[in-house]
């Protein structure tokens, strides 16, 4: 008998990021304050913009050629992601098909089949280096490129409200982003809430350099 592990990229880890972390190729670099609430100011506040160039100085030869040009195109964040497929292929796991998520994201799920617990996580670590290879970098200038702008995530806001409150909250119209986040981030253990987080997730998705 085998042993067969499944896997989302990233794997889980302890703060939501972007929603559903481990389905999302860019949660490390741009994170949701959904189960541990940490911004302190009434909304998510104005950063200055990614370091493009150190990100390429530290990536991969491959993502840092896609990223000399200080931008992540849709074509270059597509390839991004179809390279990072092919490596997990490559490395003797099972890639599923992609699709998309919040925030334009594309992702994958992937899992690993092997006569015993050893060859699983042998393929398992070779599968989990095709991340920073092909697409942390990559991600990560994405990730923000797709960050909402205070005015988008202000409009959008009474849609989040009214979601909310419809699961169950009792949240005023002018409450401000921390007051949202705290309420949702207090009902994590009923996981009430979370279609409403899912569904307006790009709402709350703020930058790695936010909290």
């Amino acid at each position: 008998m085998g042993w067969s592990v499944h896997k989302n990229w990233p794997p889980q880890w302890d703060l939501v990021t972007i929603l559903v972390k481990a389905r999302s190729s860019l949660a490390l670099f741009v994170g949701v304050l959904f189960l541990t609430s940490c911004s302190s100011a009434e909304s998510p506040t104005e950063t200055a913009p990614l370091d493009v160039q150190k990100i390429a100085a530290d990536a991969s030869e491959y993502q840092a050629q896609l990223l000399e040009d200080g931008v992540v195109s849709p074509e270059e964040y597509e390839q991004a992601t179809l390279a990072h497929r092919q490596c997990v292929a490559e490395s003797g796991a099972k890639p599923g098909e992609i699709y998309t998520i919040l925030d334009n994201q594309l992702t994958f799920d992937w899992e690993v089949e092997a006569p015993d617990t050893a060859a699983v996580e042998k393929i398992s670590a070779v599968a989990d280096a095709c991340f920073t290879e092909f697409k942390d970098a990559v991600g990560a200038v994405w990730a923000e490129q797709n960050l909402l702008s205070p005015a988008e995530r202000e409009a959008l806001k009474p849609q989040v409200i009214e979601c909310l409150n419809a699961d169950g909250f009792e949240i005023a119209d002018d409450a401000s982003y921390d007051e949202i986040v705290g309420a949702v981030s207090g009902r994590t253990s009923d996981k009430v809430g979370s279609a409403c987080v899912e569904q307006f997730g790009s709402y709350f998705s703020v930058s790695s350099s936010n909290g």
